[in-house]
Order: structure tokens, then C-alpha cells, then sequence
């Protein structure tokens, strides 16, 4: 995306004690010349390598994600008959740039759903069905165009109805590029945003989701071609109407790869049309890209919407296309055995073409961010932002997860950590150093996804004290954190679960009311559990249904943690009837521009306090570090939802 100089400051005032939440670490020597990111003082270890501003990472990236999901589920409504709706702008509500729902919905979903299972926060859920709902209802190509039934990529700003934007407004002529046009669509995000249709049909169940992807799944299979040099399998802009071409080529196969995949996985749709489609894209993206000497190799280039028309699209690569590429093949190593070389390389030619940003303000402050290194996006646009620099961190541990390679773990954790300080204490992401504002793609779905990846490779980084789902190869349907037992519902009889249980001790695992063996590896299923990373990992080959018994194995006083809460704004997603009464976490201030302060618990002891179950039967108590009495409880509505089982200290 070209980034519009422009912020608007969000500031909502909620007190509840007078601490504020201030970065982790050592604070002796602390001058006030203390180099700063994004208004926050730099920490460094004691080698010199950056730390996050919220502390280690199996403190910071967690919170992380309770920051940003907090903001997102407090501030911006995904309701469009609750102005600000997220729904009809790409960033910060600007005026005057085209939306980009297509991308921005995929992301928000992807994220939603890994962030359902890892928190059982149901709001996350509500949020993204109310942005597809949206989508299905007024952002498809009419049923008897060429491209029939499928997803724009643009809109104008504000615009109820998506049906590409106005480029002639950006730049003057018809055919530019930049919002792709009226009636323009990108067959890249037809199977990103597919896929997302799909994979909310395997948390739902709801066969509009199925019957929507595979509308996208039938356009890409009818509309592809073998491509060359010069043409892709699908163009990267194409009118949906009459199928003249905008744009001839984007590297990005990968997104409507993955939705044809799944759908034949699944034997829904055309599936033999869908082989053929596949076969051809994966055939051109291995032969013509992937592979050195091949006639685009490198050629990672056209993916973000506002880009306009380049006469040579090779002029301006991003790094978007060959990490999600890298990231499937990761996931799938058996489909390309040439994978780690694949992989190393892109991971190689990320670092060395966007490692250099051409803004002087992110070279500030501190000369190689303490062992980090920032990614900037793609030719046209060369500034260090912090969803590119946190992909490029996800892409890296995702390859410690598959290899052992620990200078990709370490990379990993400096670039995770750098992308920390985008975030402000209220959870919003600014894009970069150097400005950009706040982008629903670069601020939310893209960010947050990447950290999450990050918790699912390595479980380790998720906090002590609590117990959660980091991963599954299989959407989670429904799950309960409850004291002593954690139950969830997966889409797929045959999937593997990684649990990271901070908080209890596993002694049973039951599928669909079966029990599961012990084991000391997942050749077969059974589970598994290291209690020295507090890490289980459970194996289900025909059941859906998994419940794991535990026994409550508080930590030392040593190990307490504090731990953020968000803040609670009424948003309206709990219905008229929720209570308005503010919920036992925090609570608001009458001062409506003063800085948020959040509660932190005490560290004397762990004891786990409360289970976590449905919205309205859970209740957090909090204990003050000033009187050491109990803060009210309120009552709860299904927005005032904190995630994670906590521990806390009497």
C-alpha cells in the first residue's frame, strides 16, 4: 500500500489503578536520551539485542494480541450501522484512498480464527462474520458476468457497495490501476478471500460460506490458462464483465492455490476443475518463479491494490507474495521436495531487497535496531512497517519450526520484538517509523496473524499461567478453558492440537469420549507432554470432540506474571439487551482525552482464581495492590471478554 501521511489519535480514558503498564526489564541507567521506537523507550538485554517494550517474549507477543484484538473490539464496530465501521475504509477512516476489503477481510479472519482458539474470546468470531456477511451482501460481482459471484478487491472510500474504485479519480485516466477501476477484480484476492469464505464454513458450518468459496473456486478453474514469461495463470487485474485484461501478471498463485486445495480436499464443487487449475498454477509458480533460472525467477511482484499499472511489473517486487509462498510450502513440504532450498532462498532475497528503507527517521535512534531487521514492503513503497517486518519474523521461526535452524529462531524474536514497538499502549498499530498511520491490513489482520503464527511455532513464547490452544491443523470450532478442563470441537476428525498449559498439568485426554494414550511421540495417535516447556500435543485421527482433563499446578511465586487487560467499550456486540454497566477489568473514566492506564495484577503467588467458560458465566476477580482487597465485579457481557485463563495471586 502507499502509505497517506496521516494519523488520527484514537484516545479513549480508562483508570482503574494507577499503574501504567511501562516495558519490562531493567530500568537502571536509564537516561533521558534513551533512544526511542514509535514513543517508546528501546530496551536492549544485556548482549545488546532488542527486547520488546512489553517485556520477554512469552509476555510480550501475548500481549500483543490483547492490545490490538482490545482496540479492534472496542473501538471499531464492525456493525455498519455503528459509524466508524471498519468495513468501508482502508485506514484510520481516510477520506480519500480506495478500501481494500478483499485482503483486509482474508487477513481479519485468518487472524479471528487462530485467535478463537488460542482465547475462546467468541467476540473475535462476531467481529469477522459481520465483515464476510458484508461482503457476500453487497461486495460480489454480479452472477452473469464472466467472473461471476465474486469478491472485489477495491472500493471507493465509504462506498455501501464495493464494486471496485474509481481510478481515474487517483490518477487521471481510466485503466491507471490504483482501486483497479469499476468492475475491476483481482483473481489473487478472489482466492484469498475464497479461502477465508471456506475456512468460516468449517467453523460455522453454514453451507453460504461453502457455496460462496466455491463460487470463487469455479470463476478461478474457468478462467485459467497455463501462463508464460510474461502472463500468469490468472492476471493480476481483470474486468469481471468481459474479462479484458488490466494487468497480465502477479506472482501471488499461492492464495487461490490454497482455496483449490482445500476444496478438493473437502470433494466439494468441481473438484476434477479444480485439479486442472491447480496443477497449471503450481506448475507455472515451480518452473517459472521458485526455480533459479527460471524465466521470472524472483519475480515476486504485484499484490497490493492501490499500486497503479507498471509498464514492466517487475520493477517493483514486494515481499508479501514469496513470504506467503514460502509459509505454504512450510506447511506443506511433501508437495515440492525441493522445499528448503526454496524456501532459504526467498528468505535470503527478502532480507537483501527490503532491508534498506529510504526514510531517515527510521534510521534513528539506534543503529541496527539491536540486532533486528526491519522489512519494508515492496519497490514503491520502501519504509519499515511493522506487519512486513512481522512476517518476515513469522516466516522465519515457521523454518525453525520445520528445521531446527536457530539463527532463524533468533531472527524471529529480534523482528517480532521490533514489531512490538509499532503498537501503542491503547493497541494501535501504527504502520512504520516513519509514519503511514493506521491501515486495517499492515494495523490488524496482517499483524496480528503473524504474531500468532510466531506463538503457534514456538508455544514456549505464550505466557505462564495460562493455558492456551496455539495450534491445529485443523479449524477450532468451539472451545471452553474451564478450571481443571479444557474442551474444543475441531472441523476435522483427523487433526493434530498443540496446547501450552501454563497453568495446569495434563492427566487425561478423552476423544469423543474415548481415551487417548500417552505417548512419547505422535506416530500414532495418543498425546504427548513435556513438562519442562509445559507443552502438550494431542494426535485425534476420528474425532472431533476433545476434552482434556488437568490438575491444577500453580507456579512458583517466582514465575507470577503481570498481565494486561483490556479495556471494556461498549460496542454493541452483545446486543441491546447487554448491560451497559462497565465489567470487573476496567473501568471508564469520566476525563474522555486522558491517557489509558491499565490494571496489573500482584505478584505475590499464582493461583489460578476463576474458570473460563461461555460469555456471562465467567468473572475475573482482581485483587489491588494497594488495599489487597478484591476489585468489584460487574456484570459481563459478551464484549467484555478478557482472553486467557489468568493466574492471580492472593
Amino acid at each position: 500500500m502507499l502509505r497517506v501521511a496521516r494519523r488520527v489519535l484514537l484516545v479513549t480514558c480508562v483508570e482503574l489503578l494507577l499503574f501504567v503498564v511501562l516495558p519490562t526489564g531493567d530500568r537502571r541507567g536509564v537516561e533521558a536520551d534513551t533512544p526511542q521506537l514509535n514513543g517508546h523507550n528501546v530496551v536492549l538485554d544485556s548482549n545488546g539485542k532488542l527486547v520488546s517494550w512489553l517485556g520477554t517474549d512469552n509476555l510480550a507477543y501475548d500481549q500483543v494480541l490483547q492490545l490490538v484484538w482490545g482496540f479492534l473490539l472496542s473501538q471499531l464496530p464492525s456493525d455498519p450501522n455503528t459509524p466508524p465501521a471498519l468495513n468501508f475504509s482502508c485506514c484510520e477512516y481516510q477520506p480519500d484512498w480506495p478500501n481494500n476489503p478483499a485482503s483486509k477481510d482474508a487477513m481479519l479472519t485468518e487472524a479471528a480464527l487462530i485467535y478463537y482458539a488460542y482465547s475462546g474470546n467468541p467476540n473475535v468470531i462476531i467481529f469477522i462474520q459481520r465483515l464476510l456477511d458484508y461482503d457476500l451482501a453487497h461486495g460480489l460481482t454480479p452472477n452473469n458476468w464472466l467472473w461471476p459471484s465474486v469478491p472485489y478487491a477495491s472500493a471507493d472510500p465509504g462506498a455501501r457497495t464495493f464494486q471496485g474504485a474509481n481510478d481515474v479519480h487517483y490518477c487521471g485516466y481510466v485503466g491507471c490501476g490504483t482501486g483497479d477501476g469499476y468492475g475491476v477484480i483481482e483473481p489473487d484476492k478472489v482466492g484469498e478471500l475464497g479461502y477465508q469464505f471456506l475456512r468460516f464454513y468449517e467453523y460455522s458450518g453454514n453451507v453460504t460460506y461453502l457455496n460462496a468459496a466455491i463460487n470463487c473456486a469455479n470463476a478461478l478453474a474457468t478462467n485459467v490458462q497455463a501462463g508464460d514469461a510474461s502472463d500468469s495463470p490468472w492476471p493480476f487485474r481483470v474486468n469481471a464483465q468481459n474479462g479484458n485484461v488490466v494487468g497480465h501478471y502477479t506472482a501471488d498463485v499461492i492464495h487461490p492455490i490454497m482455496l483449490l486445495d482445500e476444496l478438493i480436499r473437502l470433494n466439494q464443487g468441481n473438484v476434477s476443475s479444480y485439479q486442472n487449475a491447480r496443477n497449471l498454477a503450481w506448475t507455472w509458480l515451480v518452473t517459472n518463479v521458485l526455480t533459479p533460472g527460471g524465466p521470472d525467477y524472483n519475480g515476486w511482484a504485484q499484490y497490493f491494490e492501490d499500486i497503479g499499472v507498471w509498464d514492466d511489473p517487475f520493477n517493483n517486487v514486494n515481499q508479501l507474495v514469496p513470504a506467503e509462498t514460502a509459509k505454504y510450502l512450510l506447511e506443506h513440504p511433501s508437495l515440492d521436495p525441493n522445499w528448503q532450498a526454496h524456501v532459504s532462498a526467498i528468505i535470503s532475497w527478502i532480507a537483501q531487497t527490503f532491508e534498506q528503507s529510504v526514510c531517515s527517521t527510521d534510521q534513528q535512534g539506534l543503529p541496527n535496531w539491536g540486532g533486528a531487521q526491519p522489512i519494508t514492503e515492496q519497490t514503491a513503497d520502501q519504509l519499515y512497517m511493522g506487519s512486513h517486518t512481522s512476517r518476515y519474523a513469522a516466516l522465519n521461526v515457521l523454518y525453525y519450526a520445520r528445521t531446527g535452524d536457530q539463527a532463524a529462531l533468533e531472527t524471529a524474536s529480534l523482528d517480532f520484538n521490533w514489531a512490538s514497538y509499532l503498537s501503542d499502549s491503547q493497541g494501535q498499530v501504527t504502520v512504520g517509523p516513519c509514519g503511514g498511520g493506521i491501515w486495517w491490513t499492515d494495523s490488524a489482520g496482517d499483524f496480528l496473524r503473524n504474531f500468532e503464527e510466531g506463538i503457534g511455532a514456538v508455544p514456549t513464547w505464550a505466557p505462564p499461567g495460562q493455558d492456551h490452544l496455539v495450534s491445529s491443523s485443523s479449524v477450532v470450532q468451539s472451545i471452553s478453558y474451564q478450571a481443571g478442563q479444557i474442551s474444543y470441537q475441531t472441523f476435522d476428525a483427523a487433526s493434530i492440537e498443540v496446547l501450552h498449559l501454563g497453568a495446569t498439568v495434563p492427566v487425561q485426554v478423552m476423544a469423543n469420549g474415548m481415551a487417548l494414550p500417552q505417548r512419547t511421540d505422535l506416530t500414532q495417535q495418543g498425546w504427548t507432554y513435556d513438562p519442562n516447556s509445559q507443552v502438550l500435543r494431542v494426535r485425534h485421527d476420528n474425532a472431533t470432540s476433545i476434552v482434556i482433563t488437568a490438575s491444577s499446578s500453580p507456579p512458583t511465586c517466582g514465575q507470577c506474571q503481570p498481565r494486561l487487560y483490556l479495556p471494556f467499550v461498549d460496542n454493541g456486540l452483545s446486543g441491546p439487551a447487554a448491560s451497559k454497566t462497565r465489567g470487573s477489568a476496567v473501568q471508564r473514566s469520566s476525563s474522555a482525552r486522558a491517557p489509558r492506564r491499565w490494571a496489573k495484577l500482584s505478584t505475590k503467588a499464582c493461583r489460578t482464581t476463576a474458570p473460563r467458560s461461555a460469555p456471562g458465566s465467567m468473572g475475573i476477580q482482581l485483587v489491588s495492590t494497594v488495599s489487597g482487597s478484591s476489585l468489584p465485579r460487574g456484570p459481563r457481557s459478551t464484549s467484555n471478554w478478557i482472553a486467557g485463563r489468568t493466574s492471580t495471586c492472593p
